[in-house]
């Protein structure tokens, strides 16, 4: 998915999105490169520097070529550095040595997920976001019984958090398992959960 077509992306299915809203959609800035370039050079012209380094894995090569293309067309220049994961994830997210990164945030539903990548103590916050309105809702969010507050709670945050813009989604994977013709049941979410009560062999009795 490329900037523009993010900036562009709604979902207005209220099934498949309970917690979106087109407030949310309209708050996302809109795509306008020759503003963007404009900012950049009136930035470059007061003394400042836009130039950063992309920090990501290996296998995100490409990722970081899109980023490098998109950044050139206003007139930012992107160093990029690749790591293997094991480095990566150590002297990269661990030790919070980046200025732009990239990671994985699976989720298929806000509780905990979302807390861990947005609230000030989450475990998966790498970028240190914090707003103290975004905690308390979703604290609420996780403690109260009442569905439509849930649901309002999570549609301020997603309001919010376009507002602040601390992190981009950019891409959907899926995850997969992969078995023997003979394991059956196999029920996952989209996210790296499986769930292995229901898996089973299809074996004859005796083996």
């Amino acid at each position: 998915m490329t900037l523009q077509q993010r900036a562009a992306y709604k979902c207005e299915d209220a099934e498949l999105c309970p917690f979106h809203t087109q407030a949310a959609s309209d708050e996302w800035p809109a795509f306008d490169q020759a503003k963007a370039k404009q900012l950049v050079d009136a930035y470059r012209a007061s003394g400042g520097n836009p130039d950063f380094t992309f920090k990501t894995t290996t296998a995100r090569q490409a990722f970081a070529e899109f980023i490098q293309a998109q950044m050139a067309a206003i007139g930012i220049k992107v160093d990029v550095k690749t790591y293997d994961l094991a480095q990566f994830s150590s002297s990269v997210l661990q030790s919070n040595d980046f200025q732009l990164t990239s990671w994985v945030g699976p989720f298929d539903y806000p509780d905990p997920a979302v807390a861990r990548i947005l609230s000030t103590t989450g475990n998966g916050n790498y970028g240190k976001y914090s707003n103290p309105q975004v905690d308390q809702w979703l604290t609420d969010a996780s403690e109260t019984t009442d569905p439509a507050q849930r649901t309002k709670d999570y549609q301020q945050v997603e309001l919010q958090v376009g507002k602040d813009l601390p992190l981009a989604f950019f891409t959907r994977s899926y995850l997969s398992t992969i078995t023997k013709k003979d394991v059956k049941g196999i029920d996952r979410l989209i996210s790296q959960d499986v769930w292995w009560a229901t898996t089973w062999l299809d074996r004859p009795s005796g083996q």
